[in-house]
C-alpha cells in the first residue's frame, strides 16, 4: 500500500470511527453532553466567586459548545493516532496469518497396518490462536480438499484431478473421513494426526487411493512416479486461504529392511515452504 493511501485510510477510518462513537450509543451522547454542561457551570461558579456580577452567557455557551465539540476532537484524534492504526495492524496481521500455509506442517506419513489405509501426509497446523469477537482466543481449523493435480512417470502426465480423502487419525488406529485440519494443540487421545492417504497396497498390487473411486491407476513394481498435490478451496471461517502444493515421489517395492512389498512416499517438497 502505498503511503498516500495509508493515510487517506487512517484518516477515513478515524473519522468513521468517531461517528461511529456517538452514532452507535445514546450514553456517548448524554455522557458528553454532561461533560459540556459541567464545563458551562464551571464558568459560571467561576464568574460567581470571582466577583462578576454580570454574567457572560456568550462565554458560557461558548464553553459549552466548546467542552462538547473539544471531547470529539479528543476522541477523533484518539482514533487517529492510535486506535486506527492498531486496529488497522491487528486486522491486517490476522488475515494474513489466516490466509497463508507457511506455519502449516506437511510430512510423510504411514497409516497404521490395520487402518488399511497405506501411505500419505500428514499435516500439523501450528497456527496460534487468535483474536475473535471481543477479544477471546479461539482455536481455527482449516477446512481442505486434497487433490492429486497430477501424477508422472517417466516425465508423461499419466493420471490428473484424482481427490484425496482426508482423515483424523485417533489412539487404537480409531479413525474418521474429514475436511478439517485441527490445530496441534487439539490433538488429544482421540485426535492424535490429521493425514492424507495417498496410495495402498496389499499382498498382490499397489494402487492411489481416490474419493470418488473413479481411477484404476496401479503402480507397477520399481517405478518411480512423481506426483502434484493441491490443497483445493482452503479457507479458515470465511477467509480464503492461499494456495499449496506438495511434490513427492511414490514408489512400488520391496522395503529394504523386511524384504516385503509396500509402498514408500519419498522426497517430499512443498511450496510454500513450511515456516517452523
Amino acid at each position: 500500500m502505498k503511503n498516500k493511501d495509508y493515510h487517506s485510510l487512517i484518516w477515513k477510518t478515524a473519522i468513521s470511527e468517531t461517528f461511529s462513537y456517538y452514532s452507535s450509543d445514546m450514553r456517548n451522547w448524554i455522557g458528553n453532553l454532561g461533560v459540556a454542561i459541567f464545563t458551562g457551570f464551571a464558568s459560571i461558579t467561576y464568574s460567581f466567586f470571582s466577583g462578576i456580577v454580570v454574567i457572560d452567557w456568550g462565554n458560557i455557551a461558548t464553553s459549552v459548545i466548546g467542552g462538547f465539540s473539544g471531547w470529539a476532537v479528543i476522541m477523533f484524534f484518539y482514533n487517529l493516532i492510535w486506535k486506527t492504526p492498531a486496529k488497522l495492524y491487528i486486522t491486517t496481521r490476522e488475515e494474513t496469518i489466516l490466509r497463508t500455509w507457511k506455519d502449516i506442517e506437511v510430512k510423510a506419513y504411514n497409516f497404521p497396518e490395520n487402518s488399511g489405509l497405506g501411505v500419505g501426509i500428514a499435516i500439523i497446523s501450528h497456527k496460534p490462536l487468535l483474536r475473535y469477537g471481543n477479544n477471546n482466543q479461539v482455536e481455527y481449523t482449516v477446512e481442505t480438499s486434497p487433490e492429486i493435480e497430477n501424477i508422472k512417470l517417466n516425465g508423461k502426465i499419466i493420471y490428473s484431478k484424482v481427490r484425496l480423502p482426508l482423515f483424523m487419525m485417533g489412539s487404537k488406529s480409531v479413525f474418521k473421513k474429514s475436511s478439517e485440519i485441527l490445530n496441534k494443540r487439539q490433538f488429544n487421545n482421540l485426535v492424535t494426526s490429521v493425514a492424507v492417504s495417498v496410495a495402498n497396497w496389499n499382498s498382490e498390487k499397489a494402487w492411489l487411493t481416490d474419493v470418488d473411486e473413479q481411477n484404476d491407476l496401479v503402480l507397477d513394481v520399481d517405478k518411480a512416479y512423481s506426483v502434484v498435490i493441491e490443497m483445493r478451496n482452503s479457507k479458515i471461517e470465511d477467509t480464503q486461504m492461499e494456495g499449496c502444493a506438495i511434490f513427492c515421489d511414490l514408489h512400488y517395492g520391496k522395503d529394504k529392511t523386511t524384504g516385503e512389498m509396500k509402498v514408500s512416499l519419498e522426497n517430499l517438497v512443498r511450496e510454500p515452504k513450511f515456516v517452523g
